[in-house]
C-alpha cells in the first residue's frame, strides 16, 4: 500500500465514517432475489449452508463478503475474512541446496496462522507462530531486505498516525493498532534481529464492511496491512457462526487447491467449505473445479 494511495483513503475516510452513521440508523428490509421454478441439488447445498450458519436463503455469499473477480477469500466463523495472496510475501534470497517452495509453504502457512490468531488466539499453534516465523525469514532475509521492509512499513504507518492523532477518532478503540505499532517502531533498535521481530509483531487495522438488511454495503476505505499478515476484513453486522469454521470462497480456481494454500489451515481442527463463485471467468462446473471438492457454487 504505497504512500499516495495512503493519502487518498485517509481523506475517503472521513466521507466514509459520515456515511456510516446514518446507514445505522436505517435497516429496511433487503430485496429479495428472483427465486428458479427449478431446484436442483446445487441450490439445495447452497439453501441449506444458508440456513445452517445463519444467512438469509437470499443471500449472495459473494456479494456479502465483497469477494472480487481473481480474489479467493477465505472466511473464518462468519465474520473474519482474509485474503491468501502470494504478493504479500517477502522476496526471499535463494540459499544452496533449498528449495524455496517448500520454505514458501512452510512461510504461507505461517502468515496464515498468525492472522487467524488475531481473531482467535486459542488456535493450536499460535503460541509459537511468531518464532517460526522469525526463523525461517531471518534465514531467507538478508538485512537489506529487512531494513527496506521496515522502512517502507515505518513511512506508511507514521503517515495513518498523523492522520488519526489530528482527527476526531483519535480515542476510537478502532484505531488502537496504529498507537500500538507507532510505539513499537519507535522502540526498534536499528538491526537486522530487532528489526525483524517488530514488523512480525504489527498489528494490522482490518478493512469493515457493513452490510445493511437493503442490499447496502459500505466499505472502510481506512486499513493498515502489515508484512506479516493477509489484508484482513471484518464483517461487524454477521453474527459469528459454528467457532473454528472456514469457508474459502473461490473466484479463481486456479489459485486454489495448491498444497500451499491448504497448509494454511492444516493441523487446525476446522470445519472447512470450499464453495466456487461461478462467473465468465471462473467456471464452476468445469472439469478443475469438479476435483476441488466444493460443497457447492453461486453465482457471482
Amino acid at each position: 500500500m504505497g504512500i499516495d494511495r495512503i493519502r487518498i483513503i485517509l481523506i475517503a475516510v472521513l466521507v466514509f465514517m459520515a456515511a456510516l452513521t446514518i446507514l445505522l440508523y436505517a435497516f429496511p428490509l433487503r430485496i429479495q432475489k428472483p427465486s428458479c421454478c427449478v431446484i436442483d441439488q446445487n441450490a439445495l447445498a447452497e439453501s441449506s449452508f444458508l440456513q445452517t450458519y445463519g444467512f438469509q436463503n437470499n443471500t449472495n455469499l459473494a456479494n456479502f463478503y465483497q469477494v472480487q473477480n481473481k480474489t479467493n477469500e477465505l472466511v473464518f466463523d462468519c465474520n473474519y475474512g482474509m485474503e491468501p495472496v502470494n504478493t504479500s510475501m517477502p522476496a526471499f534470497q535463494a540459499l544452496e541446496n533449498t528449495s524455496i517452495y517448500s520454505v514458501y509453504s512452510s512461510f504461507v502457512h505461517d502468515v496464515g496462522l498468525l492472522t487467524l490468531c488475531g481473531y482467535n488466539s486459542s488456535l493450536p499453534g499460535c503460541s509459537s507462530v511468531k518464532q517460526n516465523l522469525y526463523n525461517v525469514s531471518s534465514k531467507f532475509m538478508n538485512a537489506t531486505m529487512v531494513e527496506q521492509m521496515f522502512v517502507s512499513t515505518r513511512s506508511i504507518i507514521y503517515e495513518v498516525h498523523s492522520f488519526v492523532e489530528n482527527s476526531s477518532f483519535a480515542n476510537s478503540s478502532f484505531f488502537y493498532p496504529v498507537f500500538n505499532d507507532t510505539a513499537i517502531i519507535n522502540s526498534t533498535a536499528d538491526n537486522k534481529s530487532t528489526m525483524l521481530r517488530s514488523l512480525i509483531d504489527l498489528v494490522p487495522i482490518p478493512q469493515y464492511v457493513f452490510d445493511y438488511p437493503n442490499g447496502t454495503v459500505e466499505v472502510d476505505p481506512l486499513y493498515l496491512d502489515v508484512p506479516f499478515r493477509y489484508h484482513s476484513f471484518v464483517y461487524p453486522m454477521k453474527k459469528a457462526c459454528t467457532p473454528n469454521t472456514i469457508f474459502n470462497l473461490v473466484s479463481d480456481i486456479s489459485g486454489f487447491g495448491s498444497a500451499a494454500y491448504d497448509s494454511i489451515y492444516s493441523g487446525l481442527n476446522v470445519s472447512i467449505f470450499n464453495i466456487c463463485i461461478n462467473s465468465s471467468m471462473n467456471n464452476c462446473a468445469g472439469t478443475p473445479s469438479n476435483k476441488s471438492g466444493f460443497s457447492f457454487y453461486e453465482q457471482g
